[in-house]
């Protein structure tokens, strides 16, 4: 990354910067005092210092007046409690940006990440089939994580527009904040967003059975109350649809268990057992051509697979059937890297940065 050592104390011109983030395809805006502004393309850092908008560091006042432009009164009150907030940033005829507001140093940064104009189809997305299998189902709990901005809320609201497209339901969307809007086609889409419509993630999904809802999307598994809250609409009928954090699915049902106390996770773990359709984990990865693809591990909620999820001391298991449920459409992270190589896709190289087990992975593509 190259830097230059002007620095700026006049206000940000945030509609230019927002523009340059769209121009060039980023996905992230990084700005902080001391740096000029830095673009995340293709999944690196950049920064370019002969830009008249992109090129001047930035000091604290420039940054501190960027983030009292993108955030209401309110949201600026939680960010003087809370050290940090985030919450949604539109302009006309520009774009839709997630902004996250945050201290450090003793003063305020800022990260936005521009939201997709459009919902891509899963078809799109280069995820297995399996992924539109388990938004096509009538009732369970679908679990779909990431590492922070690898692709899980972009896949998330890809599911959520299959069902709009196939489904003639009711989809309600709990979301912290609201990110992708959603039009109806198929489907009436009602979208709740944490603080202006319901006071929380948990209000939300208990919200949606007065709502008559059939398909409930949440943002983000957040807590023990939004956890409880999803297995009830699944044991209402209803299909779940829910972000949630972990890279691998063994560290998602681990997380998700961990989210209650030691004497509470026997019968959740038999509950959840019970519920979950599935899990998608994904990871972007750089392609030969450049571009961010997605690799993923896949759990289908087979009789066997309850079964393991059911008993704590069985959760061994869980690689081997994943490996072994091609069939069921189910894969791990490395089946995915390797059929990616093979493919031509990704380097041997970034799979093996990648993989679980390096070495294993090394053997499966000499064999090919």
């Amino acid at each position: 990354m190259t830097e230059t050592s002007e620095h700026s104390d006049q206000p940000v011109d945030h509609v230019a910067l927002l523009r340059a983030l769209l121009e060039r395809g980023g996905s992230d805006l990084h700005c902080k005092p001391g740096s000029p502004p830095a673009l995340r393309v293709g999944g690196a850092l950049v920064r370019e210092a002969d830009d008249p908008v992109l090129g001047q560091r930035l000091t604290a006042p420039a940054v501190a007046m960027l983030a009292q432009t993108l955030l209401t009164t309110d949201q600026q009150q939680t960010l003087l409690q809370d050290g940090s907030v985030v919450a949604t940033h539109a302009i006309p005829e520009v774009g839709r940006f997630r902004v996250a507001v945050y201290r450090q140093r003793g003063s305020v940064a800022v990260v936005v990440h521009a939201v997709p104009q459009q919902v891509q189809h899963l078809e799109e997305l280069g995820l297995p089939d399996s992924a539109s299998t388990l938004a096509s189902g009538q009732r369970g709990l679908v679990l779909v994580a990431s590492p922070v901005g690898n692709g899980a809320t972009t896949t998330l609201a890809a599911m959520v527009d299959h069902v709009n497209r196939t489904r003639a339901c009711h989809v309600v969307t709990v979301e912290d904040p609201a990110e992708v809007l959603h039009r109806d086609e198929r489907s009436l889409i009602s979208q709740l967003e944490v603080p202006t419509d319901v006071a929380g993630l948990a209000d939300g999904v208990r919200a949606a059975s007065r709502l008559d809802a059939d398909v409930v999307a949440i943002s983000d598994i957040a807590g023990r109350d939004v956890a409880l809250a999803a297995l009830d609409a699944v044991a209402r009928g209803r299909l779940v649809l829910a972000g949630i954090g972990g890279n691998t699915v063994r560290a998602v049902v681990d997380g998700f268990l961990e989210l209650f106390s030691f004497e509470e996770r026997p019968n959740v773990r038999q509950t959840l057992a019970r519920s979950l359709s599935g899990v998608v984990v994904q990871r972007l990865l750089t392609g030969t051509d450049g571009r961010l693809l997605p690799v993923a591990e896949v759990l289908v909620a087979t009789a066997k697979i309850q079964e393991v999820l059911a008993e704590e001391a069985r959760m061994g298991e869980l690689g081997a059937l994943l490996a072994d449920g091609v069939f069921h459409g189910m894969q791990t992270l490395d089946q995915s890297l390797r059929d990616q190589v093979r493919a031509g896709r990704i380097s041997e190289a970034t799979a093996l940065a990648a993989a679980t087990d390096p070495e294993e992975l090394r053997i499966e593509l000499l064999r090919s």
